[in-house]
């Protein structure tokens, strides 16, 4: 994709799995601690009657991401199809009862919805962190924030930085803040009582981010072939 100069290229990353369902065993512990109560975030817990209500949130994030950057829907429709199979690779299941444009048109909306949310809370939008009533009203900012670090809640990171980067690329380039560190700026913001940090690397998901913008890198290195103890739920834990 090219525009005013600038291209950004999509390389495959064919990714081995890496987006489970919660492990039956971890579930009989407390089910509904690792089922999202508010929002779904990729095609685990996609169209659920519970979670239809956000649904008309996300399409508003989606408007304000398409008016914003001004570029059409089907500008980013064209550009998720490229990596479909990629994508669904990332994922345990291959969910083949949805079709390519269902699949296709949900990872265009929860994505934008995800970077959307992050620029918010990262202190991009300023002002409309207490305007938006999905941050004004605290016990849904609460839940929301908890369902997309859910291990069943969660789009492969290289969807997120294709999108990402298309905005940078239709803004002008100007934006220079890599999406893992607007990640590291939202979780700072919404978990103020813990120290994120850039650790710098890929990660897989943001939930992946998270562990490894928490855990210093000398810590991951240390701990290969031997069990970290966490205090996380192991709706965190699992995916991580």
């Amino acid at each position: 994709m090219v525009h005013q100069g600038i291209e950004v290229r999509y390389r495959p990353s064919r990714c081995r799995s890496s987006i489970f369902n919660v492990s039956s065993v971890l579930e009989n512990d407390n089910r509904m601690s690792h089922k999202p109560q508010l929002i779904s975030i990729g095609p685990y817990h996609h169209g659920r009657d519970h979670l239809r209500g956000m649904e008309e949130h996300k399409r508003r994030y989606l408007d304000n991401f398409l008016r914003r950057v001004g570029v059409e829907e089907e500008n980013l429709l064209s550009e998720v199809r490229i990596m479909e199979q990629d994508i669904r690779d990332c994922y345990w299941s291959q969910f083949n009862n949805m079709t390519s444009d269902d699949f296709i048109r949900m990872l265009v909306v929860d994505g934008c919805f995800v970077i959307e949310y992050l620029r918010i809370c990262g202190g991009v939008y300023g002002p409309r962190l207490s305007s938006d009533p999905l941050f004004a009203i605290l016990p849904i900012s609460g839940f929301l924030f908890r369902d997309m670090m859910l291990a069943e809640n969660q789009l492969p990171l290289n969807l997120l930085e294709r999108l990402y980067n298309i905005t940078k690329a239709w803004e002008g380039g100007e934006n220079s803040t890599t999406l893992s560190a607007l990640v590291v700026e939202a979780l700072n913001c919404r978990l103020s009582s813990l120290n994120f940090v850039e650790q710098g690397g890929n990660g897989i998901h943001l939930l992946d981010l998270l562990r490894k913008s928490v855990i210093p890198t000398s810590c991951r290195n240390h701990r290969k072939g031997n069990t970290l103890r966490s205090t996380a739920s192991p709706a965190f834990v699992f995916s991580v």
